[in-house]
């Protein structure tokens, strides 16, 4: 993206104090038709779609957009855009909005630290640590964050939106989640109809490998609702 990244603390901010804020760079529903131009790049009508935290955010406009091209939806660790629910802790929202280092050492103990505060009672610093180096060997470009929290800061409320999804629609939250509390997976699975919710008591904005086989049986639950 040409220009330099959006100052997110400043964004938080304003929009904590109610102020408005100004129109990302992208949004959302931007990357959520790219989501959809990657279905019909690959030859698929449609398909049944599953984001987490920022990912939940965007297949849900996948789904409000683009009805035709998903066949279900599962929102994970999300919210419905509504600033009144999903609100973060202090904590979490500090260490997610502090810059990483650039050196892969020092960003891999910073990536161990993030995940100590925003997962739960699961939370593997081993587990976290491989991860955040296969992160970092993959590709590291923190700029694009600030210009993807920018997207969700800027997005609007999908309550209303998400309340004529007409599609078998699966919500899973963690309990312990302080990053995006509770609330907002509770709001999405009561805005959606016929919505079932899941709480897992211990997770937090993580899935933690012990949970692998609940996820993946809940997910194969909605697909055949949608088959």
């Amino acid at each position: 993206t040409d220009g330099s990244p959006p100052d997110v603390m400043a964004l938080f901010e304003a929009r904590l104090a109610g102020q408005p804020t100004p129109a990302p760079p992208y949004t959302l529903s931007d990357m959520a038709a790219d989501g959809i131009d990657l279905l019909s790049a690959l030859g698929l009508d449609r398909a049944h779609v599953v984001g987490m935290s920022m990912g939940g955010m965007i297949v849900q406009l996948m789904a409000i957009e683009h009805p035709d091209r998903v066949r279900s939806m599962t929102s994970i660790m999300s919210t419905t855009g509504n600033p009144a629910v999903g609100t973060s802790s202090p904590e979490a929202l500090g260490a997610l909005a502090t810059p990483p280092p650039t050196e892969r050492d020092p960003y891999i103990e910073h990536q161990v630290n993030l995940w100590r505060i925003i997962s739960g009672p699961l939370y593997d610093p081993s587990y976290r640590r491989e991860r955040a180096g296969l992160t970092y060997d993959r590709m590291f470009w923190p700029t694009g964050a600030a210009f993807q929290l920018a997207a969700i800061i800027g997005a609007h409320d999908r309550t209303e939106q998400l309340g004529q999804l007409d599609l078998p629609a699966l919500v899973i939250h963690g309990r312990a989640d302080p990053l995006v509390t509770l609330s907002g997976g509770e709001a999405t699975a009561a805005a959606i109809p016929h919505a079932k919710l899941v709480v897992y008591n211990d997770m937090g904005h993580d899935l933690p490998p012990p949970l692998f086989q609940d996820y993946v049986s809940d997910v194969i639950t909605v697909m055949r609702r949608a088959d």
